[in-house]
């Protein structure tokens, strides 16, 4: 067999066991998959070419336990256009969240994890200014006196996951339109006070510039009181008294020098 026809060789699926053509094939460390097989994995794992034919199979696992759960999700709050965090809140409280790009996230069976699991929320504003210039009576292209800019923001979340074996990090963008915001400069400071810039770097006064600015604070404000619930519970564990057991028979251990049910010594 020659290199050319080695090449459109059909293979099988190392987990489904179907036939998968050049095309329709994904490399694992020590075997292949189709692409309907590679639908399956999280959204947000990157490592298939590294991973072998058992651990993609114990993914798949994760995967169905990860759909039933689903099932009882109940979403009490959302943030985003394009990608959306899905919270769900047990009686006020910050339980578990997805995140997806999907209309249906029972159908691209997403992600649940828990807010507890969440280490670090990271918040990145991230900005691009250009200068925007008239044409005056003699068809030349000038600045605008004093000079006027837009200034284009872009609202990143991103998150570092604890106790997934699958993935540590979910990066994803809140708006999914440029806030654009148009700003002049008096003598190198910006109308709100910022040096050097166009506008501050927190320019509250744009309506939809602060719609996502509030929106990264809720998340950040979800995962802290998880944090801080989670930590109370904890906390509380340790300070409650431990209930005490007969050495002898295993009954609760009651007041006194000897067990009630067995009579042996406590």
């Amino acid at each position: 067999m020659g290199l050319f026809d080695k090449l459109f060789e059909k293979k099988e699926c190392a987990i489904c066991g179907k036939e998968v053509g050049l095309l329709g094939n994904r490399k694992l460390e020590d075997g292949n998959m189709c692409k309907d097989c590679t639908k399956k994995l999280s959204p947000w794992f990157s490592e298939r070419r590294h991973s072998t034919v058992e651990e993609i199979k114990e993914q798949l696992v994760y995967r169905e336990q990860n759909y039933q759960e689903l099932r009882n999700f109940s979403p009490t709050r959302r943030f985003g256009d394009r990608f959306q965090l899905i919270a769900e809140e047990r009686n006020g409280v910050p339980y578990r969240f997805i995140v997806t790009d999907s209309k249906d996230y029972m159908e691209e069976n997403s992600d649940l994890i828990l807010f507890s699991d969440v280490s670090m929320v990271d918040i990145e504003i991230k900005d691009h200014e250009r200068e925007l210039f008239r044409t005056n009576n003699n068809n030349e292209r000038v600045s605008y006196n004093p000079p006027r800019y837009e200034i284009d923001y872009d609202f990143y979340v991103t998150l570092s996951i604890e106790n997934n074996p699958y993935f540590d990090e979910i990066r994803f963008k809140l708006n999914s339109r440029n806030v654009t915001v148009t700003t002049e400069r008096i003598g190198g400071r910006g109308i709100i006070g910022s040096i050097g810039r166009a506008v501050a770097s927190e320019p509250y006064h744009d309506p939809m510039w602060r719609k996502y600015k509030q929106m990264t604070e809720d998340i950040e404000n979800l995962v802290n009181d998880s944090r801080r619930i989670s930590n109370m519970m904890a906390q509380a564990q340790q300070a409650a008294p431990k209930p005490k057991f007969c050495p002898n028979c295993g009954a609760p251990a009651s007041q006194g020098k000897f067990c009630q049910e067995c009579g042996g010594k406590l």
